[in-house]
């Protein structure tokens, strides 16, 4: 048909079908995409162009476009399919326009493969949902807010982070509610405001119950039109553990290092004092306790045996004593220490031992526990100047699994400030000249050498709590 010359070179495949639906033309992009030569397609009924399930209907639809044919487009709002020669079937839209003709009424029908299309919205849907499962089974947390704090999304990870049920209820949140100082938010805003990502940084968060966590936080700045910032899409790791971990490797190479130095110098001092010892013995067994100088011979007698529990200590301190460790029942350990207990102790201060039986056995050298409950009746008897208990209990730890020491004094407690730093080395809450800070010291290189961990709890004039853990044997 010369009037439908110029449709040849269309893009797309267009038929021209009369009111019973035959086809009277098809342009070369129809046998291409319909896989039929043209003059198979010619007088050939549309019907047999779309699948065999919908024909019936599409026959229907046909006949009541014709009724009132109109200029329309089809497939934007449901999917449709061409048939081809050999069964295949493939995505169209349809463009339908009416044409008057001599003949009668004609439509034309422009169609378009829409294959490329659909594989690549598929390949998107398939990103898309890779994507989404990938930030949801995260294990760090993945969130993205507006500059204001709004939380547009957040991953499952971010909500266990930080201690919430509900994905919803963080949603309902500002992100600076998260920060332990709202202000350090504002200034990571305008510190990165001009960046297109951040940097990995740490910052101080809280969980729902107010527990405050180290995060380490790192992502991109998302921008509006004109290139300003307009939602920030982050990653969140609580890095709390890993902080922590790192402390103590910090505080252990200290006391590593403290402790060799105190070693050198406890060796060279306990030498000094196996002399000067040795020496007033001598001279003490020549006089009479009526010489004027036995006093003062006792007294410096005295002083040198409490210099040898200084030593003692920083032989401890200093690991010089490896010890070795049996399996030893805690019970029966303390009581045979009740009579040493309470020769320690002063006129005032009452000890108490107490027992619950029966328990598993410890791994830990006698000598080393002895040293271990010693020094902390020193310690409490140095807290209770004016009287008071001291309270040494067994017991077993609430999991079962490990044997408990408590020591427990009235004294006038430790302030909390100072808690931190009650194991350090040298550090000592008496006045000057009272003592030199390696008692409690060496009671924690102690426990630490035999398995064990050592906490402690105090307040201000309502005493201290001493809790050691050892694992059962």
């Amino acid at each position: 048909m010369k009037d439908f010359e110029l449709l040849e070179s269309a893009p797309d495949a267009m038929l021209i079908a009369n009111g019973d639906g035959r086809v009277v033309f098809a342009n070369r992009q129809a046998e291409h995409l319909f896989g039929y030569a043209r003059h198979e397609l010619l007088s050939q009924s549309v019907d047999t162009l779309v699948p065999l399930r919908v024909r019936a209907a599409h026959r229907r639809h046909r006949q009541t476009y014709m009724t009132a044919a109109r200029t329309r487009s089809m497939g934007a709002a449901f999917d449709l399919f061409a048939c081809r020669k050999d069964g295949t079937e493939i995505p169209v839209e349809i463009s339908l326009s009416p044409l008057d003709s001599k003949d009668g009424p004609l439509v034309v029908a422009a169609v378009r493969d829409i294959s490329d299309r659909k594989r690549a919205e598929q390949a998107l849907r398939d990103s898309e949902s890779r994507y989404a499962s990938l930030v949801r089974g995260a294990t760090y947390g993945i969130y993205r807010t507006t500059l204001d704090g709004r939380f547009l999304d957040v991953n499952p990870a971010l909500v266990s982070m930080l201690g919430y049920s509900h994905e919803a209820d963080l949603l309902d949140l500002n992100a600076a509610e998260m920060y332990v100082d709202a202000g350090d938010r504002v200034r990571l805003i305008e510190r990165y405001r001009t960046s297109h990502i951040v940097p990995p940084i740490e910052a101080q968060w809280k969980r729902r119950d107010g527990r405050p966590i180290v995060v380490r936080l790192s992502g991109r700045i998302l921008r509006n039109e004109v290139g300003g910032p307009n939602a920030f899409e982050m990653i969140a790791e609580d890095v709390t553990d890993r902080r922590i971990a790192e402390e103590r490797l910090r505080t252990a190479e200290k006391l590593e290092a403290v402790a060799r130095l105190t070693a050198g110098v406890a060796h060279n001092f306990n030498n000094l004092l196996a002399v000067l010892v040795g020496s007033l013995e001598l001279i003490r067994a020549q006089i009479t306790p009526e010489s004027p100088v036995h006093h003062d011979l006792v007294n410096a007698l005295d002083a040198a045996r409490k210099a040898s529990v200084v030593v003692k200590n920083m032989l401890e301190f200093g690991k010089e004593a490896e010890g070795s460790p049996v399996p030893l029942d805690l019970n029966q350990a303390l009581e045979a220490l009740a009579p040493l207990l309470n020769s320690w102790g002063m006129e005032n201060i009452s000890v108490v031992v107490q027992t619950t039986a029966p328990l598993p056995k410890v791994l830990i050298d006698p000598t080393q526990l002895e040293a271990i409950v010693v020094s902390l009746l020193v310690n409490a008897r140095d807290a209770m100047p004016n009287g008071g208990t001291f309270t040494i209990a067994s017991s077993l730890d609430p999991t079962g699994d490990r044997v408990r020491l408590t020591a427990t004094d009235t004294g006038a407690g430790i302030d909390e400030a100072v808690l931190p730093r009650i194991f350090d080395p040298f550090f000592t809450t008496r006045e000057l000249g009272q003592g030199v800070g390696l008692g409690l010291s060496a009671v924690h290189g102690l426990v630490k050498r035999s398995g064990g961990t050592i906490t402690v709890q105090s307040q201000r004039n309502r005493g201290t709590v001493f809790t050691i853990d050892w694992p059962a044997v």
